[in-house]
């Protein structure tokens, strides 16, 4: 008569090992401030001059458009790295988390973040007619680049095609940051498709913003 070995099977999380939800979820809630302050003011800016009339003011100046987007860029990239150093300091006081040594990991793919936001933000700015035409164009891709980011939904749950389009959501590559270096102790050498990614969404919404601002003048 043989006997059967008794096998016991544990698991163990490397990473969250107590499966604390907040731990996962605070430091991709970061992301929402961003893209509110990021992508969301900027769609408003452009099209508010318009509605002004300041626009054509400054269409008779001889300021290159390029230089004219970058300068509209500026207050979003400050206000955005003040607005994420505040959450960061709250996620440490109130439940204690660190991104330790990838504090500057964190800061460098915010920059680049909050410049493709802001990039696509002024597009939409560029192309509305309406400040109330550019909000429900934002809020439409708000609601997207939050339900396709993996931020409330694990990215590999979603079905296939959903998970081949969230290849192009910006928020899901800072999100992976995010989690990366919060959790995994990631640092940039671990995030090198991340870094691409946000690089390569830097390029197209920065020339698409350039090349979309008419200036009549």
């Amino acid at each position: 008569m043989s006997v059967v070995p008794r096998i016991s099977i544990s698991v163990l999380n490397k990473f969250n090992p107590l499966m604390d939800y907040k731990i996962y979820m605070i430091p991709a809630y970061m992301v929402i401030v961003i893209i509110l302050l990021g992508g969301f003011l900027p769609a408003l800016n452009i099209v508010g001059e318009k509605e002004k009339g300041t626009i054509e003011q400054i269409n008779i100046t001889p300021v290159r458009k390029t230089t004219f987007i970058f300068a509209k860029l500026i207050p979003y990239w400050v206000l955005g790295i003040l607005v994420l150093s505040v959450c960061m300091l709250l996620a440490w006081l109130v439940y204690g988390l660190s991104p330790g040594k990838g504090i500057w990991t964190v800061y460098l793919f915010s920059v680049l973040f909050i410049f493709a936001i802001s990039g696509f933000g002024l597009t939409v700015s560029n192309y509305s007619d309406t400040m109330q035409q550019a909000m429900f164009v934002m809020f439409f891709f708000i609601l997207i680049f939050m339900l396709m980011s993996g931020l409330l939904t694990p990215i590999s749950s979603m079905p296939r095609w959903a998970q081949v389009l969230t290849w192009l959501n910006p928020p899901r590559y800072f999100i992976e940051m995010l989690r990366g270096v919060y959790l995994q102790g990631c640092t940039l050498a671990d995030l090198g498709t991340q870094l691409l990614a946000l690089l390569g969404f830097d390029a197209f919404f920065g020339t698409w913003a350039v090349l979309s601002y008419r200036k009549t003048a």
